[in-house]
């Protein structure tokens, strides 16, 4: 699910770049409705993963070329190509190690909903339009919140200069990796603790990676050996049952964008700290639009399924 929904993804993105390189509201467009569409079939659907990994590549090939539109297509092939050799990696390793004796994942997997009826416009069909809204609402604010996210990050391209677009690519992963389990909750007190979350994840693993990247030197061993130790940490972290899980999923993010720059180590720590000022300004474009959607929820917005029982 991985290697098709990346390349998917990487498929949508050199059709933006093909067909909307030079309109900007269409280019914005496309960003939105890739993230959205992401975001809301992760939660919806049974190839989650899929999904999800449609709207990250996407996002991070369209950020990454923004200054060299022409680059799009091959940062698509080196995309799938990336993917392919990182899920031929995962499932040697998963051949070699034992079974689990249970899952530690600490995350269900995703719950698949009913689609939407269709013809949804026939007036037959009001009911279960209104059912089906009803039962997504909460996963649409979600996905409409990840998705303006990612739209505003071309607009601060100039702002951030001269941060190249790369932060702007990180951040868009980190946003878009979500854990299932960190959708579905209605409260928007609870919302806003999760995009605290992101911003203190990205903030340690950031700071541990520039750490790792001073203590390595060009030392490939020392290197590899903390980015192995850094991986593991936010793994467990990740699959606590604390409460912080979130925080381990984007510590992990920017520790590993932190510690690798394209085929290989960091080669200046510069390079890091770059990285690492765009994550934190691009989570923090997140928690402003998450607590303006809070500020902005109507009351009259449709019930959702967790409040009707009392959730």
């Amino acid at each position: 699910m991985r290697l098709a929904g990346s390349a998917a993804g990487a498929v949508a993105a050199v059709l933006a770049f093909r067909y909307f390189a030079e309109n900007q509201p269409a280019f914005l467009f496309c960003l939105f409705a890739f993230a959205w569409v992401g975001l809301f079939r992760f939660a919806t659907s049974r190839f989650s993963s899929a999904w999800m990994f449609f709207g990250i590549t996407a996002a991070l090939i369209m950020l990454s070329a923004l200054d060299r539109p022409e680059s799009a297509p091959m940062m698509a092939i080196n995309r799938i190509i990336d993917v392919a050799i990182g899920g031929a990696a995962a499932l040697i390793i998963a051949a070699l190690l034992p079974e689990p004796r249970a899952d530690l994942s600490g995350a269900p997997a995703s719950a698949a909903t009913q689609p939407l009826p269709m013809p949804f416009w026939a007036r037959r069909h009001r009911a279960e339009v209104d059912r089906w809204l009803a039962d997504n609402w909460v996963v649409m604010r979600h996905a409409t919140r990840g998705g303006l996210t990612v739209m505003f990050l071309p607009m601060l391209a100039t702002a951030l200069a001269p941060l190249s677009p790369t932060p702007l690519a990180i951040t868009a992963v980190a946003v878009l990796a979500v854990p299932t389990t960190a959708i579905r909750d209605p409260r928007d007190s609870v919302v806003v603790e999760r995009a605290i979350h992101r911003i203190v994840g990205c903030f340690i693993g950031a700071a541990i990676g520039l750490i790792g990247l001073k203590v390595s030197g060009s030392d490939f061993l020392i290197w590899l050996t903390v980015v192995m130790a850094g991986t593991w940490l936010a793994s467990q972290i990740q699959s606590a049952t604390t409460g912080i899980g979130y925080v381990g999923t984007q510590l992990g993010v920017a520790f590993i964008s932190t510690m690798i720059e394209s085929e290989g180590p960091s080669t200046d720590i510069s390079a890091g700290i770059e990285r690492f000022a765009g994550i934190v300004i691009g989570l923090t474009v997140l928690l402003l639009v998450t607590m303006v959607m809070a500020v902005c929820r109507s009351r009259d917005e449709p019930e959702t399924v967790g409040e009707r029982d009392g959730g």
